[in-house]
């Protein structure tokens, strides 16, 4: 399976060899400094820093190594002092510079041929597409651009990192330039700011942008701005932005697209709750010429104008748009949405929408970081989405619970063949009885709950048995189902039993989700998966996971072919064991 991103794949020998034997280089047992390790690595070693702050910056000079605080960001530090970049890849690195396990902080910027100003105060990616995982950027600044990370010509991906509390004037925590594709998964980028009003944006992007499992929020002066050249593209998926702020004061006419400011954008599985357009601002969530929002929740964000989205062009589908400022929607494609106040287009409904917990525990909507967006039973959003306009490949939820899940309780009301997708972020998980908090197991939590709403309590999780009351018979349903609950689950030869999720797991299943019965339930026929360490039988979802070659249903390893690994030289100048075929080995790029 070959993806869009282009190589050069020669397969040699299994038996390739090397004359450099990759060697461990602690720091500080070895050498005193981190740029010491560095300077005496080569290609394939690894620089292991011990707990500790380390007052240096360091430059990664090229080389594919990985440097790696063991014991994690809490406890290691790389402390710039004010002294310019804390951490620099401006030397052609590719993805096997790998920077991972660091706080880095009190950087302050480099200056760059071409730019006026500091730019690139925590991270300086020049040119260069290195991999930062599990790091956090705090407290880092460059007057310019780029507070917390600043990349120009490049395709770094940051991974499980955290861009706090960053100061720059455009892209406060990340400014991205030039041509590339920066990715960022599973990150959270809050509380950054500019000098003068508020900065333009915690995320400031010119090229092409990826976003998936993050987490947007309290940035000053917004969430997002993608200027993007010609070509490019902003995709977010399965992200949270919450209270970004773009104030009135930065424009004529007020803010615009408090979370996400751009001429075009793909916004798919995300939640927007309390961000603003402040002034006489337009879009206080959203706002864009053109683009695609599918299966996204709206709510409590605020603007004069469209506090939702705003954009004639943009398609909206499978949406919830609830409780923001007003109910004003400028786009004229919308279908299969809630929309407060109603809205033209099929399939369009207005109605509460049923959250779960909509003020949160505190009881106070507007903190809106604890409060609960997904759907009770009941909700009119279930099984009324459209299942043509959800994306095959994002088969989850922002919750990461499974799309395309049927409420048998609920009448289908949406497009498509049953099962049918929820509307909004959050796909409504049928409980097993007893499953109050909907944690996959039944336990104290649900007993205090019950308990805690004991009595008259219509259309409430705890009345078990839709009696109008929370009592007794309740009280047994909970305990006669204590422990986890039980779903189908896919087993790789084919077949599907009712396990609880660790035995699916451990059995190399896919759990389909509790309370799902296999009655109904059509797993994927198993086959022959070509990885690279050899064939072994599985599903067609588990072999593309795994990044294997899938060579077809009940296809059988004596059967087929799979090529012997050997060296993939990359575009980038690398060279990794690879399979001849296969996703995820050689032609995955």
């Amino acid at each position: 399976m070959t993806t869009g991103r282009s190589l050069i794949a020669v397969v040699a020998a299994a038996t390739v060899t090397t004359d450099v034997t990759a060697v461990d280089i602690h720091v500080p047992d070895d050498f005193p400094t981190i740029q010491a390790a560095i300077d005496a690595a080569v290609d394939g070693d690894q620089v292991l820093v011990s707990p500790g702050t380390y007052l240096e910056q360091i430059d990664l000079l090229g080389k594919a190594i990985r440097v790696e605080g063991v014991d994690g960001a809490a406890v290691t530090t790389i402390d710039a002092e004010g002294n310019g970049t804390a951490a620099t890849f401006r030397s052609g690195e590719g993805r096997e510079t790998v920077l991972a396990g660091f706080t880095i902080t009190r950087g302050s910027g480099t200056r760059l041929e071409g730019i006026p100003g500091l730019v690139g105060g925590g991270v300086l990616c020049d040119g260069s597409s290195p991999t930062i995982e599990g790091c956090v950027m705090r407290q880092n600044s460059a007057p310019n651009s780029g507070g917390g990370v600043f990349s120009r010509d490049g395709s770094p991906r940051i991974v499980s990192s955290a861009i706090v509390d960053n100061k720059a004037n455009r892209g406060s925590g990340l400014m991205t330039i030039g041509e590339g594709h920066v990715e960022l998964t599973s990150c959270t980028v809050e509380s950054n700011s500019g000098y003068d009003m508020q900065g333009i944006r915690g995320i400031y992007t010119t090229t092409a942008l990826a976003i998936s499992g993050c987490r947007i929020i309290s940035n000053g002066g917004g969430g997002i701005f993608a200027d993007l050249e010609v070509g490019a593209e902003l995709l977010v998926v399965n992200s949270v932005f919450i209270q970004n702020v773009s104030p009135g004061e930065c424009c004529p006419v007020g803010g615009a697209g408090g979370a996400v400011l751009a001429n075009t954008a793909t916004l798919i599985n995300c939640l927007f709750a309390g961000n603003v357009a402040g002034g006489e601002g337009i879009g206080g969530a959203v706002y864009a010429s053109e683009g695609l929002v599918v299966g996204c929740t709206f709510t409590g964000n605020v603007a004069a104008t469209d506090p939702a989205i705003h954009g004639a062009e943009l398609q909206v589908r499978g949406s919830v748009f609830w409780g923001n400022s007003s109910a004003e929607l400028s786009s004229d494609d919308v279908t299969h949405s809630l929309v407060e106040g109603g809205h033209p287009g099929v399939g369009n409904i207005d109605a509460d929408p049923r959250f779960r917990d909509p003020d949160g525990p505190d009881n106070d909507p507007e903190t809106f970081d604890d409060n609960d967006y997904r759907l009770q039973s009941g909700s009119p959003c279930i099984d009324a989405g459209n299942n043509g306009a959800f994306p095959d490949e994002l088969g989850f939820d922002l919750d990461g619970g499974f799309r395309f899940m049927d409420d048998p309780a609920t009448a289908d009301t949406g497009a498509g063949s049953a099962p049918l997708v929820d509307m909004g972020a959050y796909e409504f998980q049928v409980p097993c009885t007893g499953d109050v908090d909907l944690s996959g197991d039944v336990g104290f939590l649900d007993l205090l709950s019950v308990l805690a709403a004991w009595g008259p309590c219509p259309e409430c999780p705890q009345d078990i048995d839709n009696d109008g009351e929370v009592g007794f018979l309740d009280l047994l349903s909970v305990l006669a189902a204590w422990g986890s609950c039980e779903g189908a689950c896919c087993l790789p030869d084919g077949t599907c039993d009712s396990l609880i999720v660790d035995d699916c797991v451990a059995a190399g299943g896919a759990f389909l989700g509790v309370a799902v019965g296999c009655a109904g339930t059509t797993c994927p026929p198993p086959g022959a998966c070509c990885l690279l360490a050899g064939c072994e039988v599985r599903s067609s979802t588990d072999c593309e996971a795994a990044g294997g070659l899938f060579k077809g249903d009940l296809t059988d390893c004596q059967d087929v072919g799979c090529a012997e690994p050997g060296a993939c030289c990359l575009l980038d100048g690398t060279c990794v064991q690879a399979a001849e075929v296969g996703g995820g080995d050689c032609h995955a790029g």
